[in-house]
């Protein structure tokens, strides 16, 4: 068969040795692109603060915070360098007397003057000028601190009458008015006659030296007045004190609570304060502890309560001591809390006195079969 292609005839049979073309290569694959490199972020400038009411309030806050603290910094400055708080010049008008010029009193005035301002009329920065005079030793400031005190000038500050009485008769102390610290430790005392730093200070305050040994009248001498002081106060008396004024239910039971624990622990505190300044021995607090005990034994507390003058007991006494005690189980009712309580008590004095280390097996095994019936 022939085919006419243009002018050529082809046949149909012709077959061509001609090598076939080889395939076209593939494209070659583009390189993959390298990761971009990420310029540096610059700072950019801090943002404007808002100007909403409330940045502007909490703004305000913040300085006025700085501004405090500015004020008390400086007047602390002053103090360790031994200046003075409040004014610069000795002619600055006084604020605490009334406008009065201070070039004529000297620097004591000025330290009231200090007192005056709102920082320094707070309760808690006042405790902190009078321990730092303190510990300076300027007993003229801390005069002054002391009439700023008992003034009306710092009354806005001190609604508490108890707390400014106790830092007046802490200032009087150290600045060697002892007679007036024990009026104002006996005027607290008569409202709270339990308290016991109140007594312990009272008792230790008279039994302070005086300076004028010539003045026979001198309160600070007569222990027998204070062991009758004590005595007074022993016995609650209903709607006397300010702890039972703001709770009226204590006066419903006072015929079962009606002794104060306090003026009676006081009376063996009495005489330890004596033997310990060698005045007496320590065999004087036998006749206390024993009464302690007797009205006192019920108390869970009983033992931490007289466990330092137990300490101190001659061991020639410790024998009668607890002989005294014995009975004091029978006198409640058998099987009843309270009679468990009292032999606890005594149990607890006997061992810490070590009566029982020196029982032989027999005797402890005696005692331990007699406390697990």
């Amino acid at each position: 068969m022939r085919l006419r292609l243009g002018c050529l005839y082809v046949s149909s049979n012709f077959s061509c040795s001609c090598p076939a073309p080889a395939p076209a290569p593939a494209p070659a694959a583009e390189p993959a692109p390298a990761p971009a490199v990420l310029a540096p972020v610059q700072s950019s400038a801090p943002k404007p603060i808002s100007k909403t009411a409330e940045d502007k309030k909490k703004r305000r806050r913040q300085k006025r915070k700085k501004k405090k603290k500015a004020v008390k910094a400086a007047a602390n400055a002053k103090l360790q360098e031994g200046g003075e708080v409040g004014g610069e010049g000795e002619t600055k008008t006084n604020k605490m007397d009334g406008g009065a010029r201070s070039g004529s009193q000297g620097g004591s005035d000025r330290v009231t003057e200090g007192l005056g301002d709102a920082e320094a009329a707070a309760a808690e920065y006042f405790r902190f000028f009078v321990m730092t005079l303190e510990m300076q030793g300027k007993e003229d400031k801390l005069r002054a601190a002391l009439k700023a005190l008992d003034g009306h000038q710092l009354a806005p500050s001190w609604k508490d009458a108890d707390a400014k009485r106790r830092r007046q008769a802490e200032i009087t102390v150290k600045i060697g008015m002892v007679d007036r610290a024990l009026d104002t430790y006996r005027s607290l005392l008569k409202d709270h006659p339990d308290d016991w730093e109140y007594i312990t200070k009272f008792i230790d305050l008279t039994l302070i030296p005086p300076k004028d040994t010539t003045n026979s009248n001198n309160t600070q001498t007569d222990v027998n007045s204070l062991a009758g002081y004590i005595k007074g106060c022993q016995m609650r008396k209903n709607g006397n004190t300010s702890s039972e004024k703001k709770k009226p239910k204590l006066e419903a039971n006072a015929a079962s609570n009606r002794y104060l624990r306090g003026p009676f622990l006081a009376e063996v505190y009495l005489e330890y304060a004596l033997a310990t300044k060698g005045k007496k021995g320590f065999d004087s607090m036998v006749s206390p502890l024993v009464d302690y005990y007797k009205r006192f034994a019920t108390k869970p507390c009983i033992f931490t309560d007289t466990k330092k003058y137990l300490a101190k007991l001659p061991r020639s006494c410790i024998t009668s001591f607890l002989e005294a005690l014995a009975p004091l189980p029978h006198q409640q009712p058998e099987g009843t809390s309270k009679r468990v309580m009292v032999e606890c008590a005594i149990k607890k004095a006997t061992r810490f006195l070590g009566v029982e280390s020196k029982f032989s097996d027999e005797k402890l095994t005696l005692c331990a079969n007699e406390n697990v019936k």
